[in-house]
């Protein structure tokens, strides 16, 4: 989009002290979906949410919650954000986007020097939608001792963007030139990790570790944004659930992860274990036929059940019964399969999800079992720095 955007001015959260007061305009407008919202907010701080039809994308900061090192973060962001906040806006309650690293002791550098242990933002502009073409947009503005401007900006901003979402978009559907440099990071340190880990698992400590790798690719200056990435992500695997992190201007994190680690929802508790993986083919009868393979194969489904037993025996403590599908199915996306297998359970009164999450991650599909000894055997092993990589990453409201 080339229209100029309305005066929506990002309020720095360093500002606010104790409870945040705001006013939130609202409206119901018609889009195609997220990507002219977040096209337009280029720029500015921003983050994409979908799975299947359903989307949330919002822009700008109204306030940031960040956590410090150690095991108590998710309890800490939990704390920062009910303290901060409250529980509702008068009518919704709030939601607050960004995610965890996969270390509790990570610090911010290098690559990953706008990602602390623990980021959520609180949005500015928060918009969503669920493939009907309607979606809601909220506009927050902060508000000190004049609780009435703070509603009349919010008022006016709401119209303004309203009317900017409401334009005809151009849709340029030709591929874009992707010419860039591939390196796939240093192959014999790689193996050398690989013979390490091998070595300590030989040796009983472990019995698993799951260890990750890197490719770097540079592509020339404006062939492709990160929101062209997360739409491809997107629609290319339906089944996964897409998401895109941009804390800063210029440096995103983004990706289509096939699992959920934890959800809850009107007292009830979902989740997903994913591991056992196989290809897809080149027609659907080699995709079937690898299905079937992976159904059969004794160790991927060994691989898959420490997996949900481990999320189960760490489900058990919070929630007393936990109940599991019987047989892992075969969750089919654009270029991999996956054994997966749901997992459910009811949540007693005052667990979060936020408290399921701390038990959970991370799991044995991007860890190993023991879990604390895995995650310290990776760390000596890998040859880079996971960050926010196989972190949990999502968005929680006031009521947990």
């Amino acid at each position: 989009m080339t229209s100029p955007a309305p005066d929506l001015s990002p309020v720095p959260s360093a500002a606010m002290v104790g409870p945040v007061r705001f006013a939130t305009a609202r409206r119901v407008v018609e889009v195609a979906g997220p990507r002219a919202f977040l096209e337009h907010f280029s720029g500015h701080p921003r983050g994409l949410w979908a799975r299947g039809p359903r989307w949330a994308a919002h822009a700008q900061v109204l306030h940031a919650f960040e956590g410090s090192p150690g095991a108590d973060r998710f309890r800490e962001i939990e704390a920062a954000v009910h303290g901060e906040l409250g529980g509702w806006d008068g009518v919704d309650s709030l939601r607050v986007y960004g995610g965890f690293s996969f270390r509790d002791d990570h610090l911010p550098e290098g690559v990953w020097s706008s990602f602390p242990v623990a980021l959520f933002h609180l949005p500015r502009i928060e918009i969503d939608g669920e493939g009907s073409g309607l979606a809601r947009l909220r506009v927050r503005v902060a508000h000190g001792s004049d609780p009435a401007e703070a509603e009349r900006r919010a008022e006016a901003e709401a119209d303004a963007l309203a009317e900017v979402l409401a334009r005809p978009v151009a849709v340029d559907g030709s591929r874009p030139d992707l010419r860039g440099r591939t390196s796939e990071g240093d192959a014999e340190r790689w193996q050398d990790a690989v013979r390490d880990v091998l070595e300590v698992i030989r040796g009983g400590s472990i019995s698993k570790a799951v260890l990750a790798r890197t490719t770097d690719v540079e592509i020339d200056d404006g062939a492709l944004s990160p929101v062209d990435l997360v739409h491809a992500l997107w629609s290319q695997h339906r089944g996964t659930h897409a998401f895109f992190f941009e804390p800063e201007p210029g440096v995103a994190l983004l990706g289509a992860a096939p699992e959920v680690l934890a959800t809850l929802r009107d007292g009830r508790i979902f989740a997903t274990a994913v591991a056992g993986s196989v290809g897809v083919g080149a027609t659907e009868e080699e995709r079937a036929a690898l299905a079937g393979r992976l159904l059969a194969s004794a160790k991927d489904l060994e691989e898959h059940r420490i997996v949900v037993d481990d999320m189960m025996d760490r489900l058990r403590p919070l929630t007393g019964t936990v109940r599991a599908q019987l047989t892992p199915h075969v969750l089919s996306l654009a270029r991999i399969q996956h054994l997966e297998t749901e997992i459910e359970a009811v949540a007693p009164e005052g667990r979060t999800v936020l408290d399921l999450v701390a038990e959970l991650h991370p799991t044995p599909a991007v860890c190993g079992l023991p879990r604390d000894v895995a995650a310290e055997v990776i760390e000596e092993a890998e040859p880079f720095d996971r960050g926010w990589y196989a972190g949990p990453v999502g968005w929680f409201d006031t009521e947990g």
